[in-house]
Parts: C-alpha cells; sequence; structure tokens
C-alpha cells in the first residue's frame, strides 16, 4: 500500500470518528455516583464475579462510589456502594481490580 494511501484511509477513519455523535458512547448513558435511579433483579443477576469495576457499572447503569480500602495480606479489597442519595442499594468488594464479592442489593428501591 502507498503512503498516499494510507493517508487517505487514516483520514477517512479520522473523519467518520469525528461525525459518530457523543450519545452513541455507552458512558453517557451510566448516572453518577449517587444518583442510581434503580438496579432491577435482571440487572443484579447478570453482574457475576470476575468482572472489572466498569463492567459492572455498564450493567447497572450507574457509577459506584468508593466507600474504603480494607489492606489484607493477600492485598487490598476495596469496598463500593451503588447509592441513590444516601441510601445503598447494592455494595461490591474488588479485589486485584475484578468483582471479588457482591451483595447487599435492595431490589425494592
Amino acid at each position: 500500500m502507498s503512503k498516499l494511501s494510507i493517508s487517505a484511509a487514516a483520514i477517512l477513519t479520522a473523519s467518520a470518528l469525528a461525525a459518530t455523535p457523543v450519545a452513541a458512547h455507552p458512558e453517557n448513558d451510566i448516572k453518577p455516583a449517587g444518583q442510581c435511579d434503580r438496579i432491577t433483579p435482571a440487572q443484579w443477576n447478570q453482574v457475576r464475579n470476575g468482572m472489572s469495576l466498569e463492567q459492572v457499572e455498564h450493567i447497572t447503569g450507574c457509577h459506584a462510589s468508593h466507600h474504603s480500602t480494607n489492606n489484607f495480606k493477600a492485598g487490598p479489597i476495596d469496598n463500593y456502594f451503588f447509592r441513590t442519595g444516601s441510601r445503598n442499594i447494592a455494595e461490591i468488594k474488588i479485589k486485584g481490580g475484578k468483582l471479588w464479592q457482591k451483595f447487599g442489593y435492595h431490589s425494592g428501591l
């Protein structure tokens, strides 16, 4: 492939990305921490051990707020809450960058 055709392909790709609306990015659909509307039982059932925090936030539709870090010999465990205002909807624990435990889910909120 010539340098000209590579440059043309790069320009076409860049212009296509620039034309993509910002709303198409899934991050825009995730509510800020503390502003979760509700996590449905179906959403919570999709959350599995081994997922990243970002994957869990994508499934639940809201960002988790970091509550605390517990340092153990085996490594730190971070606690995150999904909240609506000051009410906890659910809690997860992240160990080594992956979901280690989920609990505290309240379906009626």
